[in-house]
Order: C-alpha cells, then structure tokens, then sequence
C-alpha cells in the first residue's frame, strides 16, 4: 500500500503520455462522411431494438450527435443516449444491450453505433 506522503505528493506528469493509459494512444483516422438521409431511419430501427431488448427499463432514448443533425456531415456512427432509472444498476441494462440481439444485427460492427446512460430526473 502506498505512504500517505506518495498519496498526496505532487507528480509532474510526462507530457508525452496520456495519464489514464500505457503511453499515448495511437493514431487513428476518422473520416467524415457526406449526410446519409438514413441515419434518421437507423437510428429508429437501432432504437426499436434497444427498446424490446431493455422493455422498461428504458425511459427514453435519443438520437444524440452529429448524425442527429440533418445537413450536417459527420463520422458514420449514429450516438444513443438512454435515459434509465438508475444507470448505476448496469447489471441491469448492459448484458441485454452486449447479447446478439436485433441491436447488434443491425451494426455492421459495433462501431456504428455508440450507446451512453443517463439517470432519469427524480420528479418531486
């Protein structure tokens, strides 16, 4: 176990890699892709099958980023936000969500699609 002094000592960090990995990662290419009129209709097809998989789980999904945007050029991945009554309660909403499923069917991998969860606003 680490000394209270190594705890709360500052560490200048090294510029050259991202504190949170092993060195910085490498590089990648992202490409920018002309505005799809069906990213609109993949993104209600993905929701149909987040929604059956999660039931009532899900209060509400969105499509969220650049590919919600009609008009505007962007990386070929369409962005899901849920809302969920309690994200903290993964085991809940992730195994459905990483089973083969009419979700995943619907990717051509699992990069076309991004999936964030959001806690759903207590009403008093």
């Amino acid at each position: 176990m680490p000394a209270f002094r190594e705890i709360t000592r500052h560490h200048e960090p090294d510029p050259s890699e991202n504190p949170r990995v092993d060195g910085p990662p490498p590089p990648e290419t992202i490409t920018i892709v002309a505005y799809d009129p069906q990213w609109p209709r993949r993104f209600q097809v993905l929701a149909a099958g987040i929604g059956a998989a999660l039931g009532d789980v899900v209060r509400d999904i969105e499509h969220v980023g650049s590919t919600s945007v009609e008009g505007l050029a962007a990386k070929d991945v369409i962005d899901i936000v849920l809302t969920i009554a309690d994200s903290r309660r993964e085991s809940v909403y992730v195994p459905p969500l990483e089973t083969p499923s009419a979700i995943s069917s619907q990717c051509e991998n699992r990069r076309s699609m991004s999936i964030g969860a959001f806690d759903s606003p207590t009403l008093a």
